[in-house]
This record gives structure tokens, sequence and C-alpha cells, in this order.
């Protein structure tokens, strides 16, 4: 067979034609299912090969080189379901298609609130509240005794000191004086009164999960004791095996023994955290009175869950809290004789008992029905030395709270409905003062 010239220059331009004809392009728009805008970073690709590209900030994109036959196409992001579809090329539109992704939900951790008592995601409540979440591990290496630093992780948030020998402090939310602020953990008012102004200094925060803040008025849902705002402790339940170990040493006195162990066996479970404290007196400006007061402290907290089905939660737990404190002069701190100059000595001791009690069930996907109950025991000594004849200030007493609700909450999209009954008891019982005995040093 002979091909003259013409013939022989025609076979390229006949190739690059039938090549031409097996090669396609795609236009498509990705967008979130949800929110309806532009997926940036978002890819297009040809399943099986490596020929992909990414959308631009529109969301847009085009797939080149596609052959022809039926093709999958793969649309996919991070964060996301990926979707692939068949198509056939070529094709007879070329107006970009619209690909609508689906977030994958188990990726989000989602934040529930229970200061509210709604028990809402924390996007969806119309109440301003805050969460502290990822800082509670790094506050509670920096404190790892008391909750006094990791609470003004937010702002508006104050803790002062209302007693300079022995540390005490109260929490002051917006200015308002402390004893506006309702402390709670775990939804159970356990803290105030008689034992107030040293609740942020016993505070162990190796078992939180996570701090709410409510900044303004809270009264009607937890009386005048909230009128500036409340705060509440959020532990952590039993839903996995968890071991915590914590040591913690400091040059200016401080020791730190604080673990936290967290177990699941099938329908029940187990958490308990145990710390000990313990802070020599240290003079930072050499001045002969205590900075930082004498502190051995001790807390128990044990909590022993049940879960005998899906819709029903139980769990009883107690906590023991026993604390010795002394601060001022530093020379009667270590057993030295008082003079016009070194007279000042307070000592303080304390012991709490609590137990909590709740009990949960879930009627239907928007209704559920929660019991609680917790008894409260605070014991607290005080002796201060006012000056170098021996005259004392002498002080003892006891504080006994019970808390306990019957609460029917019913939680659809647009609304809420909180009601039920609840009772709350305290009664202070001053002690006989000739009975109390301190500790000598």
């Amino acid at each position: 067979m002979h091909l003259n010239i013409k013939q022989f220059l025609a076979i390229p331009f006949i190739l690059i034609t039938l090549l031409s004809t097996g090669q396609n392009d795609f236009q498509a728009i990705i967008k979130d299912s949800l929110t309806n805008q532009s997926l940036l970073g978002a890819t297009i690709s040809l399943k099986g090969t490596s020929n992909g590209v990414s959308v631009d900030s529109l969301g847009r994109a085009t797939l080149n080189d596609i052959p022809n036959g039926e093709q999958v196409i793969r649309v996919s992001f991070i964060g996301y379901h990926p979707k692939d579809k068949k198509i056939i090329f070529p094709q007879n539109e070329s107006t970009p298609q619209i690909f609508l992704l689906s977030p994958i939900e188990e990726l989000l951790d989602e934040i529930v609130i229970e200061a509210t008592r709604a028990n809402r995601s924390v996007a969806d409540l119309p109440t301003r509240t805050e969460v502290l979440s990822e800082e509670i591990d790094e506050a509670a290496s920096m404190e790892p005794s008391k909750i006094a630093h990791l609470i003004t992780h937010s702002t508006g948030i104050q803790v002062q000191t209302t007693a300079a020998s022995s540390n005490g402090a109260v929490v002051r939310i917006q200015g308002l004086n402390g004893r506006y602020t309702q402390i709670l953990k775990d939804g159970f008012p356990l803290y105030g009164g008689f034992s107030g102004s040293l609740d942020v200094m016993q505070i162990p925060p190796l078992d939180l999960k996570q701090v709410e803040y409510i900044k303004g008025s809270a009264s009607t849902l937890y009386g005048g004791g909230a009128i500036a705002g409340l705060i509440n402790l959020v532990t952590k339940k039993a839903v996995q095996d968890e071991t915590l170990l914590h040591i913690n040493l400091s040059h200016i006195g401080a020791k730190d023994f604080n673990t936290f162990v967290s177990r699941k066996f099938g329908k029940f479970g187990f958490t308990n955290l145990a710390s000990l404290y313990m802070h020599s007196p240290y003079d930072a400006d050499k001045d002969g009175y205590s900075d930082i007061p004498e502190v051995s402290k001790f807390n128990f907290n044990p909590k022993i869950f049940y879960n005998p089905s899906e819709k029903t939660e139980i769990y009883l737990g107690a906590n023991i809290m026993k604390e010795n404190r002394v601060g001022g002069s530093m020379r009667l701190i270590n057993n030295g004789f008082a003079d016009t100059s070194n007279f000042f000595l307070d000592k303080q001791e304390s012991i709490r008992y609590t137990s909590q009690f709740s009990a949960k069930k879930t009627l239907s996907e928007n209704s559920t029905i929660t019991l609680k109950n917790s008894i409260s025991s605070f014991d607290r000594h005080i002796r201060i030395n006012e000056n170098p004849f021996g005259q004392q200030s002498l002080f003892a007493g006891n504080q006994l709270n019970s808390f306990s609700e019957l609460n029917y909450n019913l939680n659809k999209q647009k609304h809420n409905i909180n009601t039920g009954l609840n009772t709350y008891t305290n009664s202070f019982t001053e002690k006989d003062l000739g009975a109390v005995q301190l500790r000598n040093q």
C-alpha cells in the first residue's frame, strides 16, 4: 500500500481528533447540606484514578480528561460523608451539577448544658452560657488542689481573697458580692453559707469534665444565691476506663498527690477521686507573717453508676473532705512564743460529709423525669489569737444542708417546659466553744 504526501500528513490530525473525542470535562458545585454554604477545599476526583481537583472559593471545580463511557465521580471533604455518582460520558448537558455533602455527626463533640435545667446543646440555648472544657487539664496541672485558678479562665469572674492569713476567698461575677454567686456540683447546691469563703480553695479539679457559667441572674431556677450568676462543676461519668495520677511538688512547699480512676463493667461503673494536699507556711516578703498558710487537706469522692437500660441512669456518690489551715505569725506557726510583734495566729479546721443521689428516666425522645437528693454536713472551727496577752476569738459551728428535687422536662426544638418540686433546707448550729479543741502547734 502506497500513501501520498497528503494522506501521510492527514494521519496525525485524524489521531488527534479521535483522542480528543474520548476526553471530557465535568463541572460541579459542592455545598454543605445543612447550611447550603460552599465547601472550600472539597475535592472532585475520578474514582480509581489519580485524576482530581479542588474547588475554588465559590465551591466550583472542573474535572478534565475524563474518558468516554460510564465513569464514577467522587466528591469528598474532611468531616463529611463522601458521595459517588455514576455518569455516562460524553454528556448532553454542560451545566454544573450541585453536590450536597452531609457532615459526619459522630466527629462532632456536642456540649450539653446542665446548669439551665434544660439539658440542651450549648448552640441551641437562648441563655448566655459559657463552657470551659479543654482548659481544665491545663488549669488542673497549675493548681491541682483547688479550682480558684480554673474558674477565672472566663472573663467577668474574679476570685477575691477575704482573709489574708487563711487565704479564704469568694467568687464574684460581674463585680457583685460573693454571696450572690451560686456554686453547684453536678447541679447540686452543695456549697455556700458557713463554708462559702473556703469552697473554691477546697474543691480539686482533677475529676471535672466541664465548667458551666451563667453570668447574670439565675435566681428563677436557683434562688437568691444566684443573683449574680452561677458556676456548675460537671464531673466525669463512668463511660470509659480511665486512670489519672498527678504528683506535684513546688519549691515554696506545696505537695499534691491526686488520683482519679474510672471503670465500667457492663451496666455498672464507678469513679473515684482521692487527693492529698500539703503546703508548708510561706513568707514571700520576709515580714514574719505567712503569705500562704500551712495547709493539710484530704479529699475522697467515690461514685457508683448503674444503667439498667438505655433510658435509665442512676448514680450514688459520697464525698469526705478534711482540712487543717494555720496562718499568721511564722514564729507561732513554728511553735514559738508570742511577743508584741508576733502574736497573730489564725487556726481553722473543717470537715465535710456529702451524699448525692440521682435517678433519671427518659420517657420519650423529648421528655425526661429526674429525682435528685443530696445531704451535706460541714463543720468548721476557728481560733484567732488577737493580741500578745493571749486574748482569743473562738467560733465553731455545723452547717447541715439538704436538697431534694423531682423534675419533669419537656424539651422541644423551639420551647422548653420545666416543672417540678424541690425542697432545700439549711440549718446552722453554733457549737459550745468550751468543747472546741483545735490542734496545737
